[in-house]
């Protein structure tokens, strides 16, 4: 399993239209175009969604969904979006952080999916936010972190 980054167009998909549409546990598809990993996605791999800053007014991390599958044919992914893509689309994640990473996983091609495998800097100190996750990225070798997101105090880690 792998992990990929699904960047979405806000001129062709608006923030305000994910946050309408996309909900945790109702299954949805999109068409992808580009795509920089030269495997297709594979039932179970995680779709991170974000939006860039570039023509967008609220860019940052949306959330993240399970594959349900792939149709080549079509270009289209089939996908369930997963907790706390509720939380994230309303307050997504975009900090300097989520800069660094973004930028650590695209490199120079702003435009296309991108499949990765991103191991998160050292913590520098702990947050005043008590609660962060971590999403695991599941690969037939090992098991790696993924990516960290802080949480806001009224999401409950229980």
């Amino acid at each position: 399993m792998s992990t990929r980054l699904y960047q979405l167009n806000a001129q062709d998909w608006s923030p305000e239209t994910f946050r309408y549409e996309i909900w945790e546990g109702k299954p949805w598809h999109w068409r992808y175009g580009k795509k920089l990993a030269k495997a297709l996605p594979e039932t179970g791999d995680t779709i991170v969604l974000f939006y860039a800053p570039s023509g967008c007014d609220d860019p940052g991390f949306y959330g993240w969904a399970v594959l349900e599958r792939c149709h080549a044919e079509s270009q289209t992914l089939y996908f369930l979006p997963a907790t706390p893509t509720n939380h994230l689309k309303m307050d997504p994640w975009w900090n300097e952080d989520a800069k660094r990473l973004v930028d650590a996983i695209r490199g120079k091609m702003t435009q296309a999916t991108r499949r990765y495998k991103f191991h998160p800097p050292p913590p520098r100190r702990p947050s005043s936010l008590a609660c962060r996750f971590i999403v695991m990225v599941i690969s037939r070798s090992a098991t790696q972190p993924c990516l960290t997101i802080p949480l806001l105090p009224s999401i409950s880690c229980a």
